[in-house]
């Protein structure tokens, strides 16, 4: 197999070699936005799930004060805010080489352990349901907790691998340089 054509922990890419260096850093807002836009038109019990899983911008709203109650006029300082926040997140990704593999499995993991932690929380789906409006409250929910999730568990999980291979270079630098 050529060495060109890696697979995505190294962040290799076609024949010419060039680094996917830029996946995160759009992916990870982009998917909190809509996740948070989902959310907002789904908020749960008095938007209490949105306000929760927007953290990564809803802090804002403590600085401006057209954000301080949940409508409309939030939407922009929010979602700017927290596009952001995510942006610098996704680059953390991008730059620790985070694997997309991993990273996809943590995020679809978290949603389901999420989903099931706040379904297990209430006597009955019924019950559920009915204090959130509607199931997909809790599922965007459980999009931007997972979001969150995963960033920092399949980042310490890069840095560790990163740091472990720095020490492996090391240790044979080391050794090649007492051969001689």
């Amino acid at each position: 197999m050529n060495a060109e054509l890696a697979d995505d922990a190294t962040g290799q890419t076609g024949c010419t070699g060039k680094k996917k260096r830029w996946f995160f850093v759009w992916l990870i807002p982009l998917l909190w936005v809509g996740i948070s836009l989902g959310s907002f038109f789904h908020s749960g019990d008095e938007h209490a799930l949105f306000v929760i899983g927007g953290m990564a911008g809803f802090w804002i709203c403590f600085f401006v004060e057209s954000a301080r109650s949940v409508d409309l006029a939030v939407l922009w300082p929010v979602f700017l805010t927290g596009g952001i926040v995510m942006a610098v997140c996704g680059s953390v990704m991008d730059l620790l080489k985070v694997s997309r593999k991993l990273w996809r499995a943590l995020f679809a993991a978290g949603i389901v352990v999420v989903f099931g932690l706040v379904w297990m929380s209430f006597p009955s789906f019924e019950e559920m349901r009915g204090k959130h409006g509607s199931v997909l409250a809790i599922v965007f929910f459980a999009g931007n907790f997972s979001l969150y999730a995963s960033f920092l568990i399949s980042s310490l999980a890069a840095a560790v691998r990163n740091m472990a291979a720095r020490r492996k270079n090391r240790t044979s630098d080391i050794s090649m340089e007492t051969d001689q």
